[in-house]
């Protein structure tokens, strides 16, 4: 893939993914991008992922949980709750949050929301 094909892919996934960036090919600042393929299901993006999944498990389960907190945050347009259960597989002690109005890039699209979460959590930890 060219690097122009890579672009538009890579900003039509933060577009799919996003709760702020809201756009379509349309709106493509380079019109003359080719056409984008259609989203395959599961994780064509990251075909590491069952790989790493099967690894973790090995690590985990020869090693134990990580014993130190785990702030597990999750925007309500991506992962929400889900992301503090996912965590416990692999930590003894998760916190988690929902940011709301959020998707993947929870940081970049409501960071008002996520700073007070971040800097609650370490100051407990700071005790």
């Amino acid at each position: 893939m060219s690097a122009m094909g890579r672009k538009r892919t890579f900003l039509f996934l933060q577009c799919r993914t996003s709760s702020v960036l809201r756009c379509s090919v349309k709106d493509s600042p380079e019109p003359s991008l080719p056409a984008l393929p259609a989203p395959e299901p599961g994780l064509p993006d990251h075909p590491a992922f069952a790989t790493d999944a099967e690894e973790n498990k090995a690590l985990f389960a020869k090693g134990g949980k990580l014993p130190m907190p785990v702030l597990a945050i999750g925007g309500d347009h991506s992962y929400g709750a889900a992301m503090k259960p996912e965590l416990e597989s692999v930590a003894d002690h998760v916190d988690g949050a929902v940011i709301a109005n959020s998707g993947h890039w929870i940081m970049e699209e409501q960071p008002a929301a996520a700073v007070p979460v971040i800097t609650g959590f370490l100051a407990k930890g700071a005790h």
